[in-house]
């Protein structure tokens, strides 16, 4: 069978403008991204009487999840800059939209909210 995958190359990261409807912009400049590794914190319960001798878990909190990608800096762009852009939410601390679009035919899009 031949695989499904696809190339990441022109994979897009997206901000959000906190408008209804919300419009997203393509962040100029930016190199591989990341993805998050989703899932769930554990906690062992096993205990003296658990069947099989085998570990016993109980699933506790989501991990937090990190999108993570470098850029070529360009403090002019609307999207890095500290008026409007990536720099502007570091600097508030604010919480925004952000999308990242794959490549593939169907386009499929992550939309999140995020801190930078």
């Amino acid at each position: 069978m031949a695989t499904q995958a696809i190339a990441s190359h022109g994979t897009l990261l997206k901000i959000g403008d906190g408008e209804t409807p919300e419009v997203f912009t393509t962040v100029a400049e930016v190199g591989d991204i990341t993805l998050p590794n989703f899932g769930n914190e554990k906690e062992d319960v096993t205990v003296q009487t658990t069947p099989g001798r085998k570990r016993d878990y109980k699933v506790t909190l989501q991990k937090d999840a990190t999108v993570e990608f470098p850029i070529n800096w360009d403090p002019a762009d609307a999207t890095h800059d500290s008026a409007t852009g990536l720099k502007s939410f570091a600097d508030s601390g604010e919480q925004n939209n952000y999308q990242v679009v794959l490549p593939d035919d169907a386009e499929t899009t992550y939309t999140f909210a995020a801190i930078v």
